[in-house]
Order: C-alpha cells, then structure tokens, then sequence
C-alpha cells in the first residue's frame, strides 16, 4: 500500500489527527501531507471509508510501537519527526537528554529548537539565531553537531521498520534493477 516507511508514518500520523467525516477524507490527507511534509501523493481510488483510513492508521502506529517496542530511543525519534501532539514535543526533549545532559534552561532551549528542526526541518536557522541572539555560524556549528547524532536515530528506526513492513504489507516491496537488467547501448 505504501512505498516506504517514511510515507506509512506520514499519513498515519496526519490521519489520526483529522476528524472521522463523511466528506472526502483522501482529499484533506493530501492537503495536509503537503502543508507538513511536502510530500506529493499519488491520486489513486483505494476504496477505503474515513473510518477505514483511521483504522490503519492507528494499526500502523501500533505496528511500529511493537516493532520498535526493545528500541524505546527509536520510537521517541519517530514520535519527535511525525507526530503534531504533545507526546512529540515531549519526544524532542527526551531524545535532547538522552543525547546530552546536564545543559543549563537557554542550552536546552536552543538545543531542543535544533533537535526538533533535525526532524521537522523548521525552525529556520536565521530565526533560531535570532531567537536565542547568537550567530547564525554558530547556530549551524551546533546544528551539524546535532546532526551527527539525530541521523543515525532516524536511519535504524526506518532500517528496523522496512523489513517487518514489507513483511506484512504494508509496504511494497522496491523492484531494484541490478546491472544485467539495464540494456546496453
């Protein structure tokens, strides 16, 4: 159904934060997915109700909780980078504790900002510089630091989840063309 983890994630998180309607349900996912993520989406009938499109989206959710339930630092990143709630705002500070301790209320600040922008990709980094009134070269010093320690987070979590995804279909798998396949000119 979906074409990668990252995509299944995407639109479970935004559908379980729209109402169940009897308007056309697909329609307002598309627009949200391209106000949040700045995914494009392919137009495709699936026949599912609004009740249908929430049911999968809580499975997702709850697939990928079990699946990363021995990895909890992996759950927080997906939680941190997809979800518009409470429980990510929260996420966002524990992955900030877990990577570095003992920071004083405005290190803390400016590292959360940093942290949430790794996953979100905003705030902009003029703004947080603006915000904190510090550089910008120093802003993005930090913001490569950080970098180094969020990506790796993001990457096990979506490595950890293709496999058991493609495994019960949630996601197709990719057809990879190997170089005997690529006709010779």
């Amino acid at each position: 159904m979906f074409h990668s983890p990252e995509e299944a994630l995407a639109v479970a998180f935004t559908m379980t934060e729209l109402p169940i309607e009897p308007k056309n349900a697909t329609q307002l996912i598309v627009e949200s997915l391209r106000e949040r993520y700045g995914l494009e989406m392919r137009r495709v009938p699936t026949g599912l109700t609004p009740h249908d499109w929430h049911a999968q989206a809580v499975m997702v959710l709850e697939f990928t909780k079990r699946t990363l339930a021995g990895r909890p630092d992996l759950w927080r990143a997906i939680l941190a980078e997809y979800s518009p709630r409470v429980d990510g705002a929260k996420a966002i500070q524990e992955v900030t504790d877990s990577l570095m301790t003992g920071l004083n209320a405005e290190e803390r600040l400016l590292a959360d900002a940093l942290i949430m922008r790794q996953f979100r990709g905003k705030p902009a980094l003029e703004d947080i510089a603006a915000r904190f009134r510090v550089s910008r070269r120093t802003v993005s010093r930090r913001e490569r630091w950080w970098q180094e320690q969020v990506a790796p987070l993001r990457r096990q979590a979506m490595q950890m989840l293709e496999e058991p995804m493609e495994r019960v279909g949630l996601i197709e798998k990719r057809h990879v063309e190997t170089a005997c396949n690529v006709p010779m000119l």
